[in-house]
């Protein structure tokens, strides 16, 4: 009689345990857009001031300069740099509270002051100091790409097309044609979009 109550209540344990959903999770992890930007200001003869200027992820953002070299700070957001003893290139890395990072390189310049802005996006967009050529730089491959340029009225006033993109290409754009003002770059590629805005003063 025991052991006939004993399988009873087993199989009662049993049939209960399946009845349960099976406890399964799934973890989608997407890293969120970083996006940051260098400004540079001449302050004196001698020395600039750098500022880095980071939107998207998740703050608080650290910030890591390297090499050191003529940096007053190398963990803040807006060093000062000496030319006289300045190299000739930087890396900032900017990670954000949840781990994401991007790297973005900086080139002194002696005069000034153009904006270097990087995203860990699939395209990085740079204009040169004279706002003379864009270079566009394409971190994911695209079968096809279609980049336009348009104007602030909506007007496309540029546009070029190009097959197979490959990761690490870079195209250069001529723009010392076009006027002060603000114009939107678009790439429409086969597997990713993406539009940069341009303001040249």
């Amino acid at each position: 009689m025991k052991s006939t109550l004993a399988l009873l209540l087993l199989a009662s344990i049993t049939t209960l345990a399946l009845a349960q959903p099976y406890p399964i999770e799934f973890t989608v992890k997407q890293s969120p857009v970083l996006e940051a930007t260098i400004h540079s200001e001449k302050i004196s003869a001698r020395s600039i001031q750098l500022e880095a200027q980071v939107a998207g992820g998740s703050p608080e953002y650290s910030f890591l300069w390297y090499p050191a070299t003529g940096l007053s700070d190398v963990a803040i957001a807006n060093p000062v740099l000496s030319l006289s003893q300045a190299a000739e290139k930087y890396y900032l890395e900017i990670t954000d509270f949840k781990g994401c990072s991007l790297t973005i390189e900086y080139v002194p310049q002696p005069t000034g002051v153009k904006p270097l802005t990087a995203s860990n996006q699939p395209v990085k967009i740079r204009v040169d100091e004279m706002f003379e050529t864009i270079t566009i730089s394409f971190e994911e491959p695209a079968t096809s790409v279609v980049i336009s340029i348009f104007n602030i009225s909506g007007m496309e006033i540029e546009r070029k097309c190009v097959e197979k993109i490959l990761p690490g290409t870079s195209l250069q754009i001529p723009f010392k044609k076009y006027h002060q003002g603000v114009y939107i770059v678009s790439i429409d590629a086969s597997e990713y979009k993406f539009n940069e805005k341009i303001i040249i003063k």
